[in-house]
């Protein structure tokens, strides 16, 4: 038979143990809770990549319509294991990077800088060193009015080194340093 004090301190154990599962089950709702929210917030991140991914894609294929008006050209980014691959449609054939020339490539990454400029700086500057240097003449004009089209639609002022005349076609203010 049990002693009162016996009793009592069984019955304190009891408590405590009931008060420990108490506790677990608490602790385990909070953890179920936080792993739904963070599942959440991993879906939520990975598809505002696609979204921002979608937008760049198509801010790249319409810049390469505009320019390369004679020619069929279009980007794809193709999601991989370490990020995006860049597959660039040509006249009807399909490869990477090292399939277009100079001047594609040229547009393809002023389009990728100015997305994020866009997005992370709150400057009205545009600085562009001999960023064109590739563009054939055949589309410098058109070039030009896209970046004055630029301008206008971003409220950016846009400062462009270049030896290329014709990129100067549409610019407001021109400066030449011989």
């Amino acid at each position: 038979m049990l002693t009162p004090q016996q009793i009592y301190k069984y019955e304190q154990m009891i408590e405590r143990a009931q008060t420990v599962r108490t506790q677990y089950e608490t602790q385990s709702k909070k953890l179920a809770l936080y792993e739904i929210t963070l599942d959440g917030l991993n879906k939520a991140i990975l598809k505002r990549e696609e979204e921002s991914i979608l937008l760049l894609q198509a801010e790249i294929n319409k810049a390469l319509e505009f320019i390369f008006f004679d020619q069929s050209i279009s980007i794809e980014f193709e999601p991989s294991k370490s990020g995006y691959n860049l597959l660039i449609n040509s006249n009807g054939s399909t490869g990477k990077i090292d399939s277009v020339g100079g001047g594609v490539l040229a547009i393809i990454s002023f389009i990728i800088y100015l997305f994020f400029h866009k997005l992370t700086s709150n400057t009205g500057l545009l600085v562009l060193d001999e960023t064109f240097t590739f563009v054939s003449i055949h589309y410098q004009e058109r070039l030009s009015k896209f970046l004055q089209q630029i301008a206008e639609d971003y409220n950016f002022d846009i400062l462009l080194v270049s030896h290329q005349e014709l990129l100067n076609t549409h610019a407001q203010n021109k400066i030449q340093i011989n």
